[in-house]
């Protein structure tokens, strides 16, 4: 966290936690390391572990009144959005999101509106060709 008038920065969450997604009311951040927890962006109090998020996953958003939020893992071809009970950590699959024709494709990023109605996505083709040349020797 780092004061706009000062420049001073102070950190939110121990060295080797990752994350970046805020919740709607800004005052916890997701943080990834060998678990989830909701670190609170003021510096005040201890981590909050999170159930269900697992640390391989994505925060898409979390939705407005603190109770959930949509996660999924990317890096394939398609990614399973889940929408995650923060209290309980159960487990709703929402929607799958990929293009109709996942050749070459990886999935970049998924971002959601707040409301979780809406979704942008973002991924790229690594295709390639193959030429078989015959009688060169």
């Amino acid at each position: 966290m780092q004061a706009l008038d000062s420049g001073t920065a102070r950190p939110i969450s121990p060295e080797g936690v990752n994350g970046f997604q805020p919740t709607a009311d800004g005052k916890f951040v997701f943080g990834f390391s060998h678990s989830v927890a909701l670190y609170p962006v003021d510096g005040q109090g201890a981590p909050r572990p999170v159930p269900g998020v697992h640390p391989d996953e994505t925060v898409f958003s979390a939705s407005a009144d603190g109770r959930s939020a949509l996660v999924g893992v990317l890096g394939g071809y398609s990614t399973d959005v889940m929408r995650v009970d923060l209290t309980s950590g159960k487990r709703e699959l929402l929607k799958k999101i990929g293009p109709s024709d996942p050749a070459g494709v990886v999935m970049v990023d998924v971002v959601f509106t707040p409301d979780g109605k809406y979704y942008a996505y973002s991924c790229f083709n690594a295709l390639s060709q193959l030429y078989l040349v015959e009688g060169l020797l």
